[in-house]
């Protein structure tokens, strides 16, 4: 127990000693075109994932995933403090949790890379201004044609899925995060404790529930990446529940 402890306070010792350097506040909101982008994800994950919202074992969870990484908000901010807080512990951290965020800040750069392709070709090659329909986003997805990138996002949210899960059943990582919470309420580092602690109490909340979980996310996401590609108008398959 004195070893962990030990461990723990090393880790929180970037933030009581204030070493994890400035923060700077890169943008308030999203650029207009991107919050048109996220408002309609966030949209079509109610609508694809609407079982799973009224299930109150999985809700949390989904909830999560629709307003901790695809809300129509800008998280540049909790990214850029994710990441200093990751590059002042890289060397402390256990293996577990490196890896964990090593894929979330993975997947946060390919989503803002992929999400910015994605509305510039809805914008500019299809003249989206204020709406976006079904149709439209399918087309923009094979303009884009990044399949591989695709395919490998939604890898990313499985991987991350399971450590997360991981995670959330390590008695010394929900003590540290109690822990941390005396030093990031004062701090500008409380958006980033708040994430941690929302995603693991979802997924603990989910008790031996989540490889389904999972595993409805990763079939449903598969099957509409491939019906885009093949040239379907309706991949998420809203037509046919009307």
């Amino acid at each position: 127990m004195r070893t962990r402890l030990k461990k723990t306070l090393n880790l929180l010792k970037p933030l009581r000693q204030g070493t994890l350097g400035e923060r700077q506040v890169v943008q308030n909101t999203l650029p207009p075109d991107l919050m048109l982008l996220r408002a309609w994800q966030t949209d079509r994950l109610t609508c694809s994932y609407a079982d799973l919202l009224a299930n109150p074992r999985y809700q949390p969870a989904t909830d999560f995933f629709r307003y901790g990484i695809y809300a129509p908000q800008d998280f540049s901010q909790r990214d850029q403090d994710l990441q200093q807080i990751y590059d002042a512990m890289e060397g402390v951290m256990p293996n577990l949790v490196r890896n964990t965020l090593d894929k979330v800040n993975e997947l946060n750069n390919l989503t803002a890379v992929l999400d910015q392709r994605l509305i510039d070709t809805l914008i500019n090659q299809l003249g989206v201004t204020d709406s976006i329909t079904v149709p439209l986003y399918a087309q923009a997805y094979r303009l884009c044609d990044n399949y591989a990138e695709r395919s490998y996002q939604i890898d990313l949210i499985m991987e991350i899925g399971d450590g997360v899960n991981r995670l959330a059943h390590i008695p010394f990582i929900n003590f540290s995060l109690r822990l941390a919470r005396g030093f990031t309420r004062w701090s500008t580092w409380a958006e980033v404790q708040t994430f941690f602690e929302e995603g693991l109490s979802a997924f603990r909340h989910m008790g031996d529930g989540v490889d389904l979980f999972l595993q409805i996310i990763q079939e449903r996401e598969r099957d509409s990446l491939q019906k885009m590609f093949a040239g379907s108008d309706d991949p998420f398959g809203f037509e046919e529940e009307e």
